[in-house]
């Protein structure tokens, strides 16, 4: 039923006389294939009669001016899909970069929150050291070289987190690349094969 009413609709609309889409089809394919001046439409307010010479001749323009509207449809609907194309790419690789952003944004706060902690556990210990520094002072050597190197270590194994990431990132920007890149080599051989057509039709 709803299918029914809408079609319905579309009939009804052509019954406008102002209706934009027939009046580009006068304009571009009708009146230039049959050879009617468009003044003829322009200038009058209601219906009129007329008789068209035809021949060969009228006719394969006839056709030509349907042929170059439908290929210049295609040629549009390529360049739309080629743009959404390119906009669809531009948004997920924006959105991958706001992902990864966020992610090496968060390592790096936990990185800065690590050094603070480190920094502030030197000091602590600093100040422990010194007062057992006669009576513990080996053993006091020996733990400090042991926090030192689990830190530097946990550093380290950020570090090597955050590098991955940006390595990922890099990764995925070029397969989207190479993907646009296909996509765009197939739409351009489309296109080419279209032009032969055109040129063999003619």
């Amino acid at each position: 039923v709803f299918s029914a009413v809408d079609d319905e609709i579309l009939k009804q609309s052509l019954e406008d006389k102002n209706d934009q889409s027939n009046r580009i089809c006068i304009s571009n394919i009708i009146a230039p294939g049959l050879g009617i001046p468009i003044d003829l439409f322009n200038n009058t307010d209601g219906s009129w009669e007329g008789y068209v010479h035809m021949s060969s001749d009228h006719v394969m323009q006839f056709s030509k001016h349907i042929v170059y509207q439908r290929r210049k449809s295609m040629k549009s609907a390529v360049e739309v899909a080629c743009d959404e194309m390119k906009k669809k790419h531009t948004f997920l690789m924006n959105e991958q970069m706001t992902r990864f952003q966020l992610t090496i944004d968060s390592r790096n706060e936990r990185i800065k929150q690590l050094e603070e902690q480190l920094e502030n556990e030197r000091g602590i210990h600093k100040k422990q050291m010194e007062a057992l520094e006669e009576l513990h002072l080996a053993d006091a050597e020996e733990c400090e070289k042991e926090q030192r190197l689990f830190f530097e270590n946990m550093l380290k194994a950020h570090a090597e987190e955050v590098k991955a990431l940006k390595d990922e990132m890099k990764n995925a920007h070029n397969r989207n690349t190479e993907l646009l890149n296909m996509y765009v080599s197939a739409s351009c051989d489309t296109l080419r094969l279209l032009e032969k057509d055109r040129k063999n039709n003619l």
